[in-house]
């Protein structure tokens, strides 16, 4: 009996009600978030389900009309599922969809639209920054920033440049002694001041008050608390939150404050709130937002593609499992060899075809591979830009490979001096390192649209000293540098409209502190590699599809070899239990007849009294590092061994062979079989059956019924109705038949008295499928659940079947 329990009540259920679900694999999918689901369904708008669902029939109840439902779905005392009622419309009836597991209206939104966290800081006033005093809002402020340098909070922040064209990339003279300050934020997000290992700086220079400023700093999220809050409860393990992929970060680019006035107006501290018109409020105290949420500075691109994005890029799927999902990696699934055996589950013969063996496309979309203009490689960064200056013509390009990180550059020489500030050369990154060099076409596609920002060199300039000097021309005090460094790291280059909200993102590792490439100092640092620019191993975690330590070969390995070999795929029809379904684990593979399968896709409908015959579709596993090829022979053949007067079924035989060395090599096993005709007929012998021409006739030993229940629905009079025979046959079959049965009986008086007495349940018919095995009777038990609407014109007394004389309704006849 099925049932579905909403809040601790039974909801009702019509009288033909069936649930038709579907549960496909992920592990064959790559474009959604897969979970169980059921086509609609329409529920009957009596006062119980009214009630259990909030009256969504009344229209000043709308806002608990779009909502998920708790459900139990229970079959025979087993809780077979457990999800979520979604209700999609309110007419004469209640219509509905069945989900397997709750997905969080997160998923449903952009990212910078659901709350990854709020950082308080207190109240104050533009007029009031202090980064010293920790009763101070901007001591708060300095704190937090500061703290993200350990990797330990929910984000971090890092210098991130900013692709420079050659006029901002020139530092002119005027802004010389502001170097450190304007100078970085117009060429950096999250300036660090690597020399004192701070984001704070001296601010006297500019202006007579002490108080120092800050770099305008983008707090960026790590994709494992991104995840965390996306799925919530939902999820039993998040793999972003352990070992190396707890390293992955989605960098910030953007904030709907930011503007090139954060220095004179809030002394770059950047939180949430409206204060872009600062400066025009000069003399009086202004009172600022007090905190920031982090998800002010994520991009704004929908959760649902993120998600999709980074599991193909570290090729992970998502399961369902008790209500709950889990983030499993595919060349795990692929790995283990636990098996459940389905083979007595299988009804009848399964339809058997080829899956033919695709390619696999990997890589990044957005990259393309480059013509290779290395003339020279070098090691490390370092070494490239300890290189500069050489003696080139300032209009000649000269490219470099970096080893350890397959990145071209581009060197122009680019001298001039002003003052201090000496700006010797660029450097153009001409291939990423992240490019691959696989086609596209029609094949399995695991290319991913993240992807990570390519690294370069750029100098950094800091003011190491400074001095009162006398203008000659004026004759009044200025403060001028005295001394600059101007030193190189290796940062990520972003390239994208600064201050517009970005539809594209980016995935980077964050390795902490390191060495710039002067080992005095050091930075928070973004990068796409397992190395820093000196070639020193950082993690076993690289952005890189190709080499040792890369994706393919730490992540896509198995699969891709899976995908890349010819199998075996069958359709078939399962008998399932409930308990099956309750059970089911789609990362366990099923053998049947002795060959090992994964499930792709089930089609199952579960009615009111029984769970109906599933349609399985089964992928074969293979060993993917294996080299196999597949070929396949099927033929049908007629059983050849039925006595006088009875006719062979005709039985399909499929033979399957693989070679390790080509498909050409399994072609020719197949052609070769001298064996094939004579195991398919004797296949065909064993299994098929002998059928009668004529008709088989049967009678009742017992017979009895029972009114379960009768209720109104749409104005009219509806009952359930219990039915239970055995029949057997008069003589036994001297050979194994199929048989398919039709059961045909009149319009049915309600038994009993009453207020329905006299009234009628019109005819009825069941279809039964049986064997009947040679020397047996046939002894088949039908309990059959008949809900069937009242027809008041049967008045006429018609006798009810409830004799179990035999042939009280006469014979009942065998179609063959």
């Amino acid at each position: 009996m099925l049932q579905f329990i909403v809040d601790g009540q039974q909801v009702d259920l019509p009288p033909d009600f069936k649930l038709s679900l579907i549960i496909e694999n992920p592990l064959f999918l790559t474009d959604k978030i897969p979970v169980p689901y059921s086509t609609n369904f329409d529920l009957p708008p009596t006062p119980k389900n009214l009630k259990t669902f909030n009256y969504p029939n009344r229209i000043n109840t709308r806002i608990n009309f779009i909502q998920a439902y708790p459900v139990n779905i229970i079959f025979d005392c087993i809780q077979v599922l457990n999800g979520f009622l979604l209700l999609k419309e309110v007419s004469q009836k209640l219509n509905f969809s069945f989900r397997g597991v709750e997905i969080t209206d997160n998923i449903t939104k952009q990212t910078n639209n659901i709350f990854l966290g709020n950082y308080q800081f207190g109240q104050g006033s533009r007029l009031t920054v202090d980064f010293e005093d920790p009763s101070n809002f901007a001591y708060k402020y300095k704190n937090l920033v500061q703290s993200t340098i350990s990797g330990e909070n929910a984000m971090v922040a890092a210098p991130i440049m900013l692709k420079d064209d050659e006029g901002k990339d020139a530092i002119p003279e005027s802004l010389v002694v502001l170097v450190g300050r304007y100078a970085h934020p117009n060429r950096y997000l999250s300036f660090y001041n690597a020399i004192e290992k701070r984001f704070i700086f001296d601010a006297k220079v500019i202006f007579t008050t002490t108080v120092p400023f800050h770099s305008p700093t983008f707090l960026m999220p790590f994709l494992y608390h991104i995840i965390n809050v996306v799925f919530g409860d939902s999820l039993i393990s998040n793999p972003f939150a352990d070992g190396e992929l707890r390293k992955l970060v989605i960098p910030t680019t953007y904030h709907k404050n930011y503007n090139n006035n954060l220095f004179s107006d809030l002394r770059g501290i950047l939180i949430d709130g409206s204060y872009k018109n600062l400066n025009v409020i000069i003399d009086n105290p202004f009172p600022i937002p007090n905190s920031v949420n982090l998800e002010s500075f994520t991009p704004q691109i929908p959760v649902i593609d993120l998600i999709k994005e980074v599991f193909k890029l570290f090729c992970l799927s998502l399961f369902t499992v008790n209500n709950k999902f889990k983030i499993v990696y595919n060349k795990d699934i692929i790995n283990n060899k636990q098996v459940e055996n389905w083979t007595t589950k299988l009804m009848g013969k399964e339809t058997i075809t080829q899956e033919a063996a695709k390619t696999y496309n990997y890589g990044y979309a957005d990259y393309m591979s480059e013509q290779d203009l290395v003339i020279e490689n070098i090691n490390q960064l370092p070494k490239l830009a300890s290189l500069v200056p050489k003696p080139i013509n300032d209009d000649k390009d000269v490219y470099y490979r970096i080893q350890n990180t397959d990145q071209v550059f581009c060197v122009k020489t680019k001298t001039q001096t002003k003052e201090t500030v000496t700006k010797l050369s660029q450097y153009q990154v001409k291939k990423t390192g992240f490019e691959t060099t696989n086609k596209k076409g029609d094949a399995f596609d695991a290319t991913v649209k993240i992807s990570p920002m390519p690294t370069t060199i750029d100098d950094y300039h800091w003011l190491i000293d400074q001095a009162t000097v006398i203008n000659p021309d004026t004759q009044q005090s200025e403060i001028k540098p005295v001394s600059t460094a101007i030193r190189r790291w290796a940062v990520p280059q972003w390239d994208g409209k600064r201050l517009e909200m970005p539809e594209k993102f980016n995935i980077m590792i964050y390795h902490g502190l390191s060495e710039a490439f002067e080992p005095i100092d050091e930075y928070p640092l973004l990068s796409g590699f397992d190395t820093d620019h000196h070639g020193r191993k950082l993690s076993d975690l690289t952005l890189k599809w190709d080499g040792e330590n890369g994706l393919l070969n730490r992540n896509h390995k198995e699969y891709k070899a899976f995908v890349e070999k010819e199998k075996i795929a069958i359709k078939g029809t399962f008998l399932l239990t409930a308990l099956d379904i309750k059970n089911l684990d789609l990362t366990v593979r099923k053998n049947i007849k002795n060959r090992n399968f994964f499930i792709k896709k089930i089609n199952v409908t579960i009615s009111t009294d029984k769970v109906e015959p599933a349609d399985v579709d089964l992928i074969e596993d293979i060993d993917p590092l294996t080299p196999n090829y597949v070929a396949v022979r099927s033929q049908r053949f007629a059983k050849a061994n039925c006595n006088t007067g009875l006719q062979g079924s005709n039985v399909p035989y499929t033979k399957v062979y693989t070679s390790s060395l080509s498909q050409i090599a399994a072609n020719n096993l197949a052609d070769a079989d001298v064996n094939y005709m004579a195991e398919g007929q004797a296949y065909a012998n064993q299994n098929g059956f002998c059928v009668n021409n004529g008709l088989v006739y049967l009678s009742f030993t017992t017979f009895k019924q029972n009114i379960r229940r009768v209720y109104t629905y749409s104005q009219n009079y509806y009952v359930n109705w219990d039915v239970v025979m055995e029949i057997r046959l008069t003589t036994p079959v001297s050979q194994d038949l199929l048989v398919n049965i039709r059961l045909d009986y009149p319009q049915v008086e309600k038994p009993g008295g009453g207020k329905f007495s006299g009234q009628y349940i019109a005819a009825s018919v069941v279809y039964l499928t049986a064997i009947i095995k040679a020397g047996q009777f046939f002894v088949h038990k039908v309990a059959y659940i008949a809900s069937t609407k009242f027809d008041p014109q049967y008045r006429t007394p018609i006798p009810s079947l409830t004799s179990t004389t035999p042939n009280t309704i006469g014979s009942i006849k065998i179609h063959l």
